[in-house]
């Protein structure tokens, strides 16, 4: 199926059952016109992906993920839909005005997606996007995120299989990402399910082209519950079109719509899960259903997600308890209830992950702490039961923080407006033991950004920290959170030092916690104007305008970026040569993963042989090829993608010929280094060719036999 037809049916998916399920008697939203209508859109988008995503993921843990089982729950949650909708009631003119509106608002969004080629073709292998991209076709071909069975280990002996992974402690993988069950062979998926099981559901709407497209898709479609998140924190129509400007030009939003990694729907499932969780303290609802199904996928699409989830509903809990909101304990309970469910379902179902980051970053710790620390929190607040107000010194914390933070960002914004200064800090923070290489990370995400952007936000920062206005009340909260949770990633390490790749641990927070900021200094500049003082005003707003003007160069750059395009072609050129029942050693795991993955052949990693120095190793490599072939009823192919071709192998066991001339590939990728300041790409060409294998006798046997 063809990109725009599945953008078509992708926009009917969304909006249908978020329609049905996100309608209140009173038509949802006080805000008449089209700003009112957006609000109602990203409600009805946000709830209309997580009905979908949360069947595809519950279907496809059991192998039952078919398109006819697909399409049957997709039908049973409209349905269901439309009996609540009608037992609701409503004015039915409210009811089709709002239907018509979403489906406009989305189609148009989509459409600006498809209007655009891919940026990147994500299906190379050895990095978190490839892995992401494959193992969402992998998924929608078998029908599930089971293990994956059919493959060349599942005819290995255990020792074979050893032979044919590397290991990383008691974590083995075949592939950079790809990791086997020595037992019996399968491959389970890797990584926490979500984000490829939305690949493998677009993939199957729209093909490779909509797949390609997810992070813009989810970008876009974005923009629609985070503009409707900042109607519920209060700001103006005004405020919200600079905060949505900012956010839609911040460079490491551009930059990340070619990534197609967790971040970009974890933002959108963040901002989803605050605004429902918003809309039933506004109700007093004790059962947030919409927020607890937001927080649940948010949790399985990323396990450190309860961590900030925790860390939002701690803010919101206290204010709530402040203002006494009817039902706020009930309410806790149930979000809280949800994110424990999600990190049950993550121990079940993706415990090969969990197991290697809890080998690694000693990772179930690092979340399970904090979150409980956040449940004993709530759990005082909850048992309470005088009225909660913030004792003074706490509130005088509070704002210190807020103004110290932008005092904070408006240094960065100084130092990053030239490169010196920056690098000076740089070298002098690489002299500070412990804390050095902490800030050094922090350092490096100020020039992706410009001086103006720093400064406006910090501006806004500041402005809004000392602001006691109650109508700012959720924006102060919003940022707070925000801030303490952005603080929290860039002073942590666990991931590598190298720019921009480094860039998506905080994007999830910073985006938002940058827009609101710089929104804050258009709130402070309007409150000016309505008290007449112009040249505040002015000053407000320039600095605003000046923000925006380097942001909209600097995501320039970025939206000129991408990786491994024209990959598709290439991968199908090379799967044309390969029948079933072929086994191919691949040189590099950037081929290798999408033939064995995306396209479902038989293909082992070929990296071990010709790095390793161990003779005996090798040996014992060709003797597993040569009863490999003897078992099965196809060829040995040789990939290789060097200017060497087979005589990057010690190849003294048989003869192997091309089958063609080879398939050149010219492709980009970007340039991550540890001391990269700004988004550029690299030209990269390599020449891809097929070999067939004849085997021969081992070395040391023709040898032996020659003496005799």
């Amino acid at each position: 199926m063809d990109a725009w037809t599945g953008g078509l049916l992708l926009v009917l998916r969304l909006v249908l059952p978020g329609w049905a399920w996100t309608w209140q008697r009173d038509g949802g939203g006080d805000e008449r016109g089209w700003p009112g209508g957006l609000n109602q859109a990203g409600r009805i988008v946000a709830a209309g992906l997580v009905l979908n995503l949360l069947p595809v993921l519950v279907l496809g843990a059991m192998g039952l993920w078919t398109p006819r089982a697909d399409w049957g729950m997709w039908g049973l949650v409209v349905v269901g839909g439309l009996i609540r909708l009608v037992r609701t009631g409503g004015n039915a003119q409210a009811m089709v005005s709002r239907l018509a509106g979403a489906l406009a608002a989305a189609g148009l969004l989509a459409a600006l997606a498809l209007a655009n080629p891919p940026r990147s073709e994500w299906l190379a292998g050895g990095w978190d996007p490839g892995i992401y991209v494959n193992q969402a076709v992998s998924i929608e071909r078998h029908n599930g995120t089971q293990p994956v069975k059919d493959t060349v280990f599942a005819d290995m002996s255990r020792a074979e299989r050893e032979l044919a992974s590397a290991s990383e402690g008691r974590y083995r993988e075949v592939f950079p990402g790809v990791p086997i069950r020595l037992e019996d062979g399968s491959l389970p998926v890797y990584f926490f399910p979500l984000t490829p099981v939305c690949g493998a559901w677009l993939h199957r709407l729209g093909g490779m082209g909509l797949l390609h497209r997810m992070p813009l898709l989810l970008a876009l479609l974005g923009l629609l519950p985070a503009w409707a998140l900042l109607a519920a924190f209060g700001l103006s129509r005004a405020a919200r079109a600079v905060a949505m400007a900012c956010w839609m030009l911040s460079p490491l939003w551009v930059y990340h719509q070619a990534i197609p990694s967790s971040e970009m729907l974890q933002l959108f499932l963040l901002c989803a899960g605050i605004l429902f969780y918003l809309d039933a303290a506004d109700r007093g609802s004790p059962r947030p259903v919409l927020a607890g199904l937001a927080l649940f996928a948010g949790t399985v699409n990323r396990f450190d997600y309860p961590v900030f989830a925790g860390w939002f509903l701690v803010v919101a809990i206290a204010a709530g308890a402040m203002v006494r909101q009817p039902a706020w304990r009930r309410r806790a309970g149930f979000c809280l209830g949800a994110l424990a469910l999600g990190l049950c379902w993550d121990l079940i179902f993706a415990w090969v992950t969990l197991a290697r980051l809890q080998e690694k970053d000693q990772a179930l710790w690092v979340v399970l702490i904090p979150f409980g620390a956040g449940v004993l929190l709530i759990g005082a607040l909850s048992a309470w039961s005088r009225p909660f107000h913030a004792p003074r010194p706490l509130a005088r914390t509070v704002r210190t923080a807020g103004v110290l933070a932008g005092l904070g960002l408006g240094l960065a914004g100084l130092l990053a407006a030239g490169p010196l200064p920056v690098k000076s800090m740089i070298v002098a923070a690489d002299q500070v033991p412990v804390a050095g290489g902490r800030m050094i990370g922090v350092l490096r995400l100020f020039p992706f950004h410009g001086s103006a952007w720093l400064l406006a936000a910090a501006a806004g920062m500041a402005l809004m920290a000392l602001n006691r206005r109650r109508e700012t009340l959720r924006l102060r909260l919003a940022l707070l959170a925000l801030g303490g949770g952005t603080a929290a990633l860039l002073l942590h390490g666990g991931i590598a030092a190298i720019y921009p790749w480094a860039l998506r641990r905080v994007m999830v927070l910073w985006v938002p916690f940058m827009a609101l900021a710089q929104a804050g200094l258009a709130v402070w500049a309007l409150e000016k104007a309505s008290l007449r003082q112009w040249g505040r005003m002015a000053a407000g707003l320039l600095l605003l305008a000046g923000a925006l003007a380097q942001g909209a160069a600097i995501s320039r750059e970025a939206w000129a970026v991408g990786d491994y395009r024209g990959m598709t072609r290439l991968v199908d050129t090379l799967a044309e040569h390969i029948e079933p029942g072929d086994i191919v050693v691949a040189d590099d795991p950037r081929w290798g993963t999408p033939l064995l993955l995306a396209v479902g052949r038989d293909v082992l990693n070929g990296k071990p042989l010709w790095e390793t120095p161990d003779e005996g190793q090798r040996e014992a490599y060709f003797a597993m090829l040569r009863r490999l072939q003897s078992v099965h009823p196809g060829r040995i192919l040789w990939l290789t993608s060097t200017a060497d071709g087979m005589g990057r192998y010690p190849f003294e066991h048989g003869t192997a010929a091309p089958l063609f001339e080879g398939v050149r590939f010219a492709y980009p990728t970007v340039i991550h280094s540890p001391r990269g300041s700004h988004f550029a790409v690299r030209d990269n060409e390599r020449m891809l060719t097929l070999h067939a294998w004849t085997p021969g006798e081992p070395a040391g046997t023709a040898k032996a036999a020659e003496s005799d």
